[in-house]
């Protein structure tokens, strides 16, 4: 038959091929086209940084069609981790493409959304080379670290986002991406780390990177264009659909009970509320005192908060759950009246008081669960939901130059002027997106808003529809502090101490605020705040372990606690003595006047008093006066080299733990290279072996260090 192949029979009966004698030829079908990986775009992230960078990965692939999961690690990666290593029943053989960036926390810590994963990852059900895909995990031709890029059932492309100032820079991403290789996936791109501490902050690393991936994925799914800025210009359809309610009475209020207890109903109105099962809760202020100097510099807070009962039925307990030292609490700030009616004003063709129904577009965001059921307004949005006071991402110059030019979207006409106007403002925008020298000089340096960039861009923000404010803005992150009291057997109120950020910059005419501490130093007794107890990431010794503690500024939060529950409370049963049992503490604190920033003076000095053979405070003073007792200026640095012969007999003798806590930057390390003096004068030991020892003392967790930038 023309156009057909003939297939000669096979001789007795089988395939040919296979023996048998005769005349057979053998056959040869062939391969079945190699489907396309499974792709995932996923992220791990604190503070939202590595969750904005996966977003412009994200809108890269949805922009040129492809099928993609975008979520957290522990929502989406977690899947691919798992189908890969056939941990989940599956029929999809796909090789698994897993895009990821992810952050560091604490003490080298994966941030909450990627904790499950990163379990799974580091796991003995994991066994080495078990994502080869070559039917073995140990293999000659594939040996482990090295998996194949066309045979490994994961390939994956990673990125870190740090900052180089803290000594575990970047630990999750390189233990990540080590850990993954050593399994046998594919690395195919090389480990990318974003470092704040770069000149151009984490575009320095990413923007690279995303080149990179952009190519990886234009290569494996043959898209038209590989740069990633071909995005740039493509419709996208909004995040999510926003449409106007009916307006409905708001349901807040606040009403006394018999128990003569003020109780707060959550309406549409109130405070931003996640779901119960993320552990938030709502909070009263019972006290907001300054405990700095009226005429010093720093206006330092310390905050008393009390459970809030929410239902009159059934009131939240009056206590907070057990709590233990160096634990922490997350607030959800919210941003100022002034901030959000300036915005307001910039987005005036949109009306800011009515209700808004925010449903599912795209099909990898479901609707956020902390909006008010009866629907927010655009006030709401701006005021609890909406970051307007962070420094914009390139991401955001991005979103706004594609509103501006109205691709996606039908937009209204412009006059001629107002049209050669916008089309300056896109040039302007097009600058900020390609050159990161011009948007570091326009938004990093200066600190300059999200609301004041939208004051800058007045025609642009005029084009910006509701459904587009999600895709322009970031929510509010919480923000963590230390307690600062003791709260093991639970107790009905906790303490903060909150130092609030205040500066004039001189690239700028308004002074820059910190969001949430200038939230708090603003909100007086009654107010009510969204918070969260969270598990902190110090892990405190036994109360028989000696303790040297460096807390200079507010880092001495946690001691306050720690110390108390050391030598101020029962250490076991009935009639032991308060401190009995307990080892000696060793407290530096460092602070500017002993006068003007001395926190908790009174407490430390009374606890000297108290227990003088278990506890020892050292005080170092930056601007000392002539009746300090100290002459010269000294950090907490200079004042360990003093007492060096103490701490190394705490840390050698008794077999004592160090715990650092603090701003971040020059301290950490200047601290440690104290302590490595006082091994090296007072131990006996050369610089290389008290080096050596706190490196060790580092990964098992008896030197310690709790920062913040």
């Amino acid at each position: 038959t023309p156009h057909s192949t003939m297939v000669p029979p096979c001789n007795n009966g089988e395939e040919s091929g296979t023996g048998g004698g005769g005349t057979s030829s053998q056959l040869h079908h062939p391969e079945p086209a190699r489907q396309p990986p499974q792709l995932t775009i996923a992220y791990g992230s604190e503070t939202g940084v590595a969750q904005d960078a996966a977003l412009t990965l994200y809108n890269f692939a949805r922009s040129h069609g492809l099928n993609c999961r975008f979520g957290s690690l522990d929502e989406v990666g977690i899947v691919a981790l798992e189908t890969a290593a056939d941990c989940l029943p599956s029929n999809d053989l796909r090789q698994q493409l897993l895009i990821a960036a992810c952050s560091t926390t604490g003490q080298g810590d994966p941030p909450a959304n990627m904790r499950k994963f990163w379990r799974l990852a580091m796991s003995r059900r994991l066994t080495q080379g078990c994502l080869h895909g070559n039917g073995s995990s140990q293999s000659a031709n594939n040996p482990p670290g090295n998996g194949d890029s066309t045979t490994a059932r994961l390939r994956f492309c990673l990125i870190g986002f740090g900052d180089s100032s803290y000594l575990q820079y970047n630990f999750v991403a390189k233990k990540l991406h080590r850990r993954l290789c050593l399994l046998g996936a594919n690395s195919a791109c090389p480990l990318a780390l974003a470092n704040d501490q770069d000149e151009l902050g984490p575009d320095q690393a990413f923007l690279p990177f995303a080149e990179t991936v952009s190519a990886l994925l234009t290569d494996t799914f043959s898209v038209r264009c590989a740069c990633i800025g071909s995005c740039l210009d493509a419709p996208l359809p909004p995040l999510y659909r926003v449409d106007a309610i009916a307006a409905e009475k708001s349901t807040d209020s606040t009403h006394t009970t018999a128990a003569n207890q003020v109780v707060v109903v959550v309406g549409a109105d109130g405070p931003r509320l996640p779901p119960p099962e993320t552990g938030y809760q709502l909070a009263r202020i019972v006290a907001n005192k300054r405990v700095t100097a009226e005429d010093h510099f720093q206006d330092t807070r310390l905050i008393t908060l009390s459970p809030a009962p929410t239902s009159a039925e059934s009131p939240s307990p009056t206590l907070w759950p057990p709590f233990q030292p160096g634990d922490v609490l997350q607030v959800l700030p919210s941003n100022s009246q002034s901030a959000v009616s300036s915005l307001l004003s910039t987005l005036s063709h949109l009306d800011p008081e009515t209700r808004l129904r925010v449903s599912q577009s795209d099909p990898n965001f479901p609707p956020p669960p902390d909006l008010p059921p009866a629907g927010p307004t655009l006030r709401w949005l701006l005021t609890n939901y909406f970051d307007i006071s962070c420094v914009p991402r390139r991401s955001f110059f991005e979103t706004l130059r594609r509103i501006a030019m109205g691709i996606g979207d039908e937009v209204a006409t412009t006059t001629e002027e107002d049209s050669s106007r916008l089309d300056m403002e896109i040039e302007r925008l097009g600058e900020f997106v390609r050159d990161v020298d011009e948007l570091a000089a326009y938004c990093n340096r200066p600190r300059r808003t999200v609301a004041e960039t939208l004051r800058d861009f007045p025609l642009s923000a005029s084009r910006i529809r509701l459904s587009r404010l999600f895709d322009l803005l970031r929510p509010i992150q919480p923000r963590s502090f230390s307690i600062a009291s003791l709260g093991q057997s639970g107790c009905s109120s906790l303490d903060l101490l909150v130092a609030v950020v205040r500066y004039k910059s001189k690239l700028m005419s308004e002074p820059r605020l910190g969001l949430c501490s200038n939230y708090l130093a603003s909100a007086g007794p009654g107010s009510v705040v969204t918070v969260r107890l969270q598990r902190g990431t110090l892990r405190v010794p036994p109360v028989d372990v000696p303790l040297v503690l460096v807390g200079p500024g507010t880092g001495i939060a946690p001691f306050r606690g720690l110390v108390q529950q050391r030598h101020g409370v029962v250490n076991g049963q009935g009639d032991e003595a308060p401190g009995a049992g307990s080892a000696q503490t060793l407290v530096f604190f460092g602070c500017r006047h002993p006068e003007k920033d001395f926190y908790f003076q009174s407490d430390w000095l009374e606890w000297s008093r108290l227990w003088p053979d278990k506890f020892q405070l050292a005080t170092a003073f930056s601007r000392p006066t002539s009746d300090s007792g100290q002459q010269t200026k000294c950090y907490v640095q200079d004042r360990i080299r003093e007492l060096g012969a103490d701490v190394a007999k705490l840390l050698l003798l008794g077999g004592g733990a160090v715990i650092v806590a603090g701003s971040s930057g020059a301290m950490p390390r200047e601290v440690l290279s104290a302590v490595q003096a006082a091994l090296t004068v007072h131990g006996g030991f050369d610089e290389a072996e008290a080096a050596g020892m706190l490196a060790e003392w580092q990964r098992t967790g008896r030197y310690q260090m709790e920062t913040w930038s």
